[in-house]
Parts: C-alpha cells; structure tokens; sequence
C-alpha cells in the first residue's frame, strides 16, 4: 500500500481537459488528497455538439461533472464560459465550487523582433483568419464571400490569407480550398506561422475577420486589438465581453452584411475602419500577468487553509 500522505493538501493545478473524463484520474486525486485546481476553456462540445467529434459531448460533460465533483476552485476564461459552466452545474444539480475568471493575454505587441513578412504576403491586400479549419469557426461564410468578391472585382479583389491548420467536420471548405479555381486564386492557406511571421501578418492585414459561431474565448481577437488590428467578428456574447466595443460585430448567418463590411474595409480610405482605428485607442489590454495574478489570487487561499491546518 502506497503511502499517499506526503501529498495530502498539495493543490494540483490541471490547465487541460486531457484525461479528465477517467474514473482512475479523478481516483488518484481523491487517493492523493489533493486540492485541485481546474481550468475551464469551454463547454463547446457539451452544448453544441455539432460542431465536434461524435463521441465528445458525453466525454466532455464527464469531465465537467468530475471537475465540479472534486474541484476546490476553478477558473475560467471569460465570463460567458462562467455562465456556461454554473448552467450545467444546475441542471446537473451540483454544487460548483469558486469559479474565477481570468481572462487569456497575448504577447505579440510586446515582440522585439522586427515582424517579418512572409514573401507569398508582400505587396498583396489581405484580410487574416486565425484559426484552426473546423466548421465551428465559419471558414465556409468566407469563402463564399470571396467567390463573389472575385467575380465582382477580378484582378482588384483582396486576398484572404487562412492561418491554421485543417481541422474536422469542415468537408466542404477543404474541397473549395482544393477544387475550386475561383477561391484558388485569391485564398492563401498557411498552416502554421512563429510569432513575428504571425505578427508582421496581423500589422499588414486590412482587418481580422474572426466569423466562428461559438467560442470560449477568441484569443485571436485580442491578438489583433493588442497590435491596433481591425477587427471583423460574429456577434456573439464573449467577443463582446473581451472586444471591449472595439470591433465590427456582425451576426453569424448576415452574408450580405459580412459581405459589404469586407468591401468596405477593403477601401484605401474606408470610414468604419478610421472610426474603428479611433475606437482602439480606448482598448485596455490585459497582460499575462494579470492572468496569473488571478490565478494566485485563487491559489494562495487555498494554500492558506491548508497551512493553517497543520
């Protein structure tokens, strides 16, 4: 028999949904006697399953039953996955322990390297989509988009430049970006970027357009407003929570209005994106520090109690 004691009242910080849907895993930490600490990024696969793989929704709501089951704090990225995550609590009829929002930072703006450009980018009009090819992110609503902006403006239209690589559940998209010769014309797939490539990308681009149905966050939304980028982005609740006002917002399923923003951000001298630009200027960043001070701020009591204790 193992002697499990010297670990008792250690707190255990988890950052990942790995593994968490075992009855093992949650065994050794009840065995352990620690006091675990959980990070939440979303509850995407629990309700909406549409847009994951088949067998996600029951794997993942067992993860979140074990993580409120066991979990003395957890934290969450935004105040929507909070929301999230106290419903299901409910309607689980379980007790949620703490739950704390600290929201995720980017670093990009704070890069001393010179951002470099990639060479198939020089010279080109572009709007940027960071993000990994899967249906949830609404790939297909642009490419359609850009179908008709070819038609309409040939040789003028803008490139739409794809980072990220291919993902699920996106069938569709993958045989326009391999089939069609319209979209090949105009739409550059780069399936993984460094950090100046990603920035220099970003500072040269007319907006990020940023059309996912739903997300936990959206940290390529901070991304952009971190380096004064515009933003394009769907109208949902957590890209209002951390956009700050700052971007355009547009409903998921308004092709037409996506459409006419895109051209009108297209413009050498477009309004809405001066006035876009203007709104930047009162955009507070929150830097990873701030994340992990909320982090400590969740820990240290933790750590407290259990000090006391002995």
């Amino acid at each position: 028999e193992s002697d499990y004691s010297q670990y008792a009242g250690c707190v255990y910080l988890n950052l990942n949904h790995k593994g968490i849907e075992s009855k093992s895993y949650i065994r050794k930490i009840q065995q352990l006697q620690l006091k675990t600490v959980f990070f939440v990024h979303d509850l995407i696969p629990v309700n909406y399953p549409e847009y994951c793989r088949a067998q996600e929704q029951a794997k993942h709501a067992l993860r979140i039953r074990h993580m409120l089951q066991v979990g003395h704090a957890i934290i969450v990225n935004s105040a929507f996955t909070k929301a999230e995550l106290l419903q299901f609590a409910q309607t689980q009829k379980l007790t949620a322990p703490p739950i704390t929002v600290a929201l995720l930072s980017s670093d990009l703006h704070h890069l001393l390297a010179p951002p470099k450009l990639l060479p198939v980018l020089q010279h080109k009009k572009y709007f940027v989509v960071l993000a990994t090819i899967e249906a949830r992110k609404n790939h297909l609503l642009l490419l359609q988009i850009w179908q008709r902006l070819i038609q309409q403006l040939g040789k003028d239209a803008p490139y739409l430049v794809l980072v990220g690589q291919r993902g699920w559940e996106a069938d569709q998209v993958f045989n326009l970006l391999d089939r069609c010769e319209l979209v090949k014309r105009r739409v550059i797939e780069c399936s993984s970027s460094c950090d100046v490539e990603l920035k220099a990308t970003l500072l040269n681009a007319q907006a990020l357009l940023f059309p996912s149905f739903v997300e936990g966050f959206g940290l390529p939304l901070v991304e952009a407003l971190s380096l004064g980028v515009p933003v394009i982005a769907s109208d949902i609740g957590v890209f209002r929570e951390i956009g700050q006002g700052v971007p355009e917002f547009i409903d998921t399923l308004d092709t037409k209005l996506w459409y006419d923003m895109i051209l009108e951000y297209n413009k050498n001298a477009s309004l809405l994106r001066q006035d876009q630009l203007l709104r930047m200027k009162h955009y507070q960043h929150w830097e990873w520090q701030d994340h992990f001070n909320a982090i400590q701020y969740v820990i240290e009591p933790i750590e407290r109690v259990e000090a006391e204790c002995h």
